[in-house]
Protein backbone atom coordinates (compact mmCIF):
# COMPACT_ATOMS: atom_id res chain seq x y z
CA UNK A 1 0.00 0.00 0.00
CA UNK A 2 1.24 3.53 -0.20
CA UNK A 3 -1.41 5.15 1.70
CA UNK A 4 -1.14 9.10 1.91
CA UNK A 5 -2.98 12.13 2.94
CA UNK A 6 -3.90 15.33 0.83
CA UNK A 7 -5.99 18.48 1.59
CA UNK A 8 -8.25 19.80 -0.58
CA UNK A 9 -6.70 17.34 -3.76
CA UNK A 10 -6.95 18.39 -6.75
CA UNK A 11 -8.80 16.70 -9.49
CA UNK A 12 -11.61 14.55 -7.20
CA UNK A 13 -13.94 13.54 -8.93
CA UNK A 14 -17.76 13.47 -8.04
CA UNK A 15 -18.06 9.69 -8.57
CA UNK A 16 -14.93 9.10 -7.35
CA UNK A 17 -15.88 10.71 -4.06
CA UNK A 18 -19.14 8.75 -4.07
CA UNK A 19 -18.01 5.61 -4.32
CA UNK A 20 -16.73 5.88 -0.71
CA UNK A 21 -19.38 8.11 0.47
CA UNK A 22 -22.31 6.30 0.05
CA UNK A 23 -20.52 2.84 1.23
CA UNK A 24 -19.84 4.82 4.96
CA UNK A 25 -22.77 6.90 4.54
CA UNK A 26 -25.28 5.12 2.84
CA UNK A 27 -28.70 6.96 4.44
CA UNK A 28 -27.37 10.27 3.73
CA UNK A 29 -25.08 10.74 0.98
CA UNK A 30 -23.83 13.70 0.19
CA UNK A 31 -24.78 15.74 -2.92
CA UNK A 32 -23.26 17.35 -5.97
CA UNK A 33 -23.97 20.67 -4.64
CA UNK A 34 -22.25 19.63 -1.20
CA UNK A 35 -19.43 18.20 -2.32
CA UNK A 36 -18.34 20.89 -4.41
CA UNK A 37 -18.31 23.25 -1.64
CA UNK A 38 -16.50 21.12 1.10
CA UNK A 39 -13.73 19.88 -0.89
CA UNK A 40 -12.82 23.90 -1.02
CA UNK A 41 -12.97 23.39 2.67
CA UNK A 42 -10.77 21.98 5.29
CA UNK A 43 -10.98 18.29 3.20
CA UNK A 44 -8.77 15.67 3.76
CA UNK A 45 -8.57 12.90 1.24
CA UNK A 46 -6.89 9.79 1.73
CA UNK A 47 -6.08 7.72 -1.09
CA UNK A 48 -3.76 4.06 -1.98
CA UNK A 49 -1.62 5.74 -4.24
CA UNK A 50 -4.53 7.14 -6.78
CA UNK A 51 -7.13 5.28 -5.37
CA UNK A 52 -9.48 7.13 -2.74
CA UNK A 53 -10.29 5.26 0.66
CA UNK A 54 -11.63 7.88 2.71
CA UNK A 55 -12.18 11.44 3.92
CA UNK A 56 -12.58 13.84 6.36
CA UNK A 57 -13.64 17.59 6.52
CA UNK A 58 -13.87 20.10 9.04
CA UNK A 59 -16.31 23.13 9.83
CA UNK A 60 -14.94 26.19 11.72
CA UNK A 61 -17.65 28.03 14.14
CA UNK A 62 -17.07 30.20 16.71
CA UNK A 63 -13.23 29.06 18.03
CA UNK A 64 -14.34 25.28 17.75
CA UNK A 65 -13.56 22.74 14.96
CA UNK A 66 -16.26 20.68 14.08
CA UNK A 67 -15.58 17.15 12.36
CA UNK A 68 -18.29 16.84 10.20
CA UNK A 69 -17.41 13.14 8.64
CA UNK A 70 -14.75 11.13 8.46
CA UNK A 71 -14.62 7.60 6.69
CA UNK A 72 -12.84 4.89 5.73
CA UNK A 73 -13.51 2.05 2.94
CA UNK A 74 -14.50 -1.07 4.24
CA UNK A 75 -11.90 -3.28 2.60
CA UNK A 76 -9.47 -0.31 4.09
CA UNK A 77 -10.97 -0.30 7.78
CA UNK A 78 -8.71 -1.33 11.08
CA UNK A 79 -4.70 -0.14 9.27
CA UNK A 80 -4.32 3.00 11.16
CA UNK A 81 -5.73 5.12 8.43
CA UNK A 82 -8.46 6.89 10.24
CA UNK A 83 -6.18 7.87 12.79
CA UNK A 84 -3.80 9.46 10.77
CA UNK A 85 -6.98 11.72 9.43
CA UNK A 86 -7.93 12.30 13.01
CA UNK A 87 -4.18 13.26 13.93
CA UNK A 88 -4.26 15.66 10.78
CA UNK A 89 -7.61 17.49 11.84
CA UNK A 90 -6.10 17.94 15.23
CA UNK A 91 -2.61 19.01 14.50
CA UNK A 92 -4.08 21.39 11.65
CA UNK A 93 -7.08 22.62 14.03
CA UNK A 94 -3.90 23.66 16.50
CA UNK A 95 -2.54 25.55 13.78
CA UNK A 96 -5.33 27.40 12.93
CA UNK A 97 -5.71 28.84 16.67
CA UNK A 98 -8.93 26.67 16.98
CA UNK A 99 -7.94 23.46 18.97
CA UNK A 100 -10.87 22.39 20.44
CA UNK A 101 -12.52 19.88 18.59
CA UNK A 102 -16.79 18.54 18.51
CA UNK A 103 -18.00 15.92 16.23
CA UNK A 104 -21.39 13.65 16.52
CA UNK A 105 -20.92 9.56 16.10
CA UNK A 106 -23.87 6.98 16.24
CA UNK A 107 -23.87 5.35 19.68
CA UNK A 108 -24.03 2.15 18.07
CA UNK A 109 -20.20 2.71 16.27
CA UNK A 110 -18.25 1.80 18.80
CA UNK A 111 -15.07 1.34 16.60
CA UNK A 112 -15.21 5.16 16.12
CA UNK A 113 -16.36 5.74 19.62
CA UNK A 114 -12.88 4.07 20.59
CA UNK A 115 -10.79 6.01 18.13
CA UNK A 116 -12.14 9.27 19.47
CA UNK A 117 -11.43 8.50 23.24
CA UNK A 118 -8.16 7.39 22.11
CA UNK A 119 -7.48 10.89 20.85
CA UNK A 120 -8.81 12.14 24.11
CA UNK A 121 -12.79 12.82 23.01
CA UNK A 122 -15.60 12.65 25.94
CA UNK A 123 -19.05 12.37 25.24
CA UNK A 124 -20.71 15.06 26.47
CA UNK A 125 -24.58 14.24 25.79
CA UNK A 126 -26.93 12.41 23.57
CA UNK A 127 -28.41 13.38 20.12
CA UNK A 128 -30.69 11.99 18.07
CA UNK A 129 -32.30 11.57 14.28
CA UNK A 130 -36.22 10.57 13.75
CA UNK A 131 -37.83 10.55 10.56
CA UNK A 132 -41.00 11.80 9.08
CA UNK A 133 -41.42 8.78 7.02
CA UNK A 134 -45.16 9.88 6.19
CA UNK A 135 -46.01 13.26 5.58
CA UNK A 136 -49.57 12.60 6.46
CA UNK A 137 -49.20 11.31 9.48
CA UNK A 138 -48.56 14.91 10.61
CA UNK A 139 -50.34 17.18 8.37
CA UNK A 140 -53.89 15.52 9.43
CA UNK A 141 -53.47 15.54 12.92
CA UNK A 142 -55.44 18.36 14.72
CA UNK A 143 -53.95 20.35 17.39
CA UNK A 144 -55.25 23.58 18.83
CA UNK A 145 -51.68 25.63 19.21
CA UNK A 146 -50.78 28.14 16.54
CA UNK A 147 -47.28 28.59 15.86
CA UNK A 148 -45.38 30.54 13.20
CA UNK A 149 -41.98 29.59 11.77
CA UNK A 150 -40.06 33.04 10.68
CA UNK A 151 -36.91 33.80 9.21
CA UNK A 152 -34.58 34.78 11.83
CA UNK A 153 -33.16 38.20 9.08
CA UNK A 154 -37.09 39.43 9.98
CA UNK A 155 -35.92 40.22 13.82
CA UNK A 156 -33.37 42.32 15.79
CA UNK A 157 -30.45 39.80 16.94
CA UNK A 158 -31.75 40.72 20.47
CA UNK A 159 -34.95 38.97 19.97
CA UNK A 160 -32.91 35.97 18.74
CA UNK A 161 -32.63 32.80 21.51
CA UNK A 162 -28.99 32.06 23.39
CA UNK A 163 -27.13 29.79 20.56
CA UNK A 164 -24.76 27.09 21.26
CA UNK A 165 -21.32 27.85 21.25
CA UNK A 166 -21.21 25.44 17.36
CA UNK A 167 -24.17 27.62 16.23
CA UNK A 168 -23.24 31.05 17.25
CA UNK A 169 -22.84 32.01 13.52
CA UNK A 170 -26.31 30.24 12.63
CA UNK A 171 -28.12 33.28 11.15
CA UNK A 172 -25.09 33.72 8.52
CA UNK A 173 -26.65 30.33 7.23
CA UNK A 174 -29.87 31.33 6.42
CA UNK A 175 -29.48 31.52 2.98
CA UNK A 176 -33.30 30.85 1.24
CA UNK A 177 -34.38 29.05 -0.97
CA UNK A 178 -31.56 26.83 -0.48
CA UNK A 179 -31.30 27.05 3.85
CA UNK A 180 -33.50 28.72 5.97
CA UNK A 181 -32.77 29.80 9.63
CA UNK A 182 -36.35 30.09 11.40
CA UNK A 183 -37.76 31.36 14.58
CA UNK A 184 -40.92 29.40 16.07
CA UNK A 185 -43.12 32.06 17.46
CA UNK A 186 -46.56 32.13 18.66
CA UNK A 187 -50.08 34.32 18.34
CA UNK A 188 -48.05 36.56 21.06
CA UNK A 189 -44.73 36.56 19.97
CA UNK A 190 -43.05 34.48 22.16
CA UNK A 191 -40.25 32.65 20.74
CA UNK A 192 -40.56 28.83 21.25
CA UNK A 193 -37.24 27.39 19.37
CA UNK A 194 -35.59 27.26 16.24
CA UNK A 195 -33.76 25.11 13.41
CA UNK A 196 -31.43 25.26 10.53
CA UNK A 197 -33.90 24.04 7.43
CA UNK A 198 -32.26 22.22 4.59
CA UNK A 199 -35.32 21.57 1.88
CA UNK A 200 -33.00 19.98 -0.80
CA UNK A 201 -32.04 17.41 2.12
CA UNK A 202 -34.61 17.51 3.31
CA UNK A 203 -33.94 18.20 7.39
CA UNK A 204 -33.40 20.19 10.82
CA UNK A 205 -30.23 20.41 12.36
CA UNK A 206 -30.53 21.98 15.21
CA UNK A 207 -34.14 21.48 15.95
CA UNK A 208 -34.99 23.30 19.36
CA UNK A 209 -38.49 23.41 20.43
CA UNK A 210 -39.68 24.58 24.10
CA UNK A 211 -42.14 22.38 25.84
CA UNK A 212 -42.03 19.81 22.52
CA UNK A 213 -45.60 17.47 24.04
CA UNK A 214 -47.52 20.54 23.55
CA UNK A 215 -45.05 22.61 20.41
CA UNK A 216 -44.05 20.14 18.35
CA UNK A 217 -46.95 19.05 16.10
CA UNK A 218 -47.69 22.49 15.39
CA UNK A 219 -44.17 23.58 14.76
CA UNK A 220 -43.68 20.32 12.02
CA UNK A 221 -47.02 21.47 10.32
CA UNK A 222 -45.63 24.81 9.70
CA UNK A 223 -42.57 24.41 8.19
CA UNK A 224 -44.42 22.08 5.56
CA UNK A 225 -44.74 25.46 4.12
CA UNK A 226 -40.78 25.97 3.45
CA UNK A 227 -40.41 22.22 2.12
CA UNK A 228 -39.83 21.08 -1.58
CA UNK A 229 -42.62 19.32 -3.35
CA UNK A 230 -42.09 15.86 -3.04
CA UNK A 231 -39.52 16.61 -0.22
CA UNK A 232 -41.29 15.88 2.81
CA UNK A 233 -39.80 13.32 3.89
CA UNK A 234 -38.19 15.24 6.88
CA UNK A 235 -35.01 14.10 8.85
CA UNK A 236 -35.12 15.77 12.66
CA UNK A 237 -31.63 15.59 14.29
CA UNK A 238 -31.49 17.09 18.17
CA UNK A 239 -29.80 16.29 21.33
CA UNK A 240 -33.32 16.91 23.81
CA UNK A 241 -34.68 14.09 25.37
CA UNK A 242 -38.00 15.85 25.69
CA UNK A 243 -38.04 16.45 21.96
CA UNK A 244 -36.77 12.85 21.36
CA UNK A 245 -40.52 11.56 23.89
CA UNK A 246 -42.43 13.83 21.62
CA UNK A 247 -41.26 12.47 18.35
CA UNK A 248 -42.15 8.60 19.65
CA UNK A 249 -45.65 10.42 20.48
CA UNK A 250 -46.02 11.55 16.90
CA UNK A 251 -45.64 8.12 15.64
CA UNK A 252 -42.07 9.18 13.92
CA UNK A 253 -39.04 6.66 13.40
CA UNK A 254 -36.15 6.69 15.12
CA UNK A 255 -32.85 6.29 12.80
CA UNK A 256 -30.75 6.66 15.77
CA UNK A 257 -29.13 7.71 18.60
CA UNK A 258 -25.68 9.80 18.85
CA UNK A 259 -23.33 10.75 20.99
CA UNK A 260 -22.27 14.66 21.10
CA UNK A 261 -18.18 14.50 21.61
CA UNK A 262 -16.06 16.70 22.27
CA UNK A 263 -12.11 17.28 22.46
CA UNK A 264 -10.34 20.36 24.41
CA UNK A 265 -7.68 21.25 22.79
Amino acid sequence: MNIHIEYQPDGLLFDEFCRVDVECFPQEPINYEAFTHIVKKDFWAAYDSTILIGYCYVVRRHNISWLSRMCVAGQYRHRGIASQMMQTVIDNAKQDGMPDIMLYVESENLSAIRLYERFGFRSIESAYQFMIVDPEQIHLKQTSKSITAVPICEYEESYWPQFPREWTNIAEMHKPPEQYVLLFLDQSGRNWGYCRLTPQFPGCFPLVVEQPLDNLLPVLQELRRYLMPGKEALILTFSDDELAEACRELGLKMNYQLYKMYREG
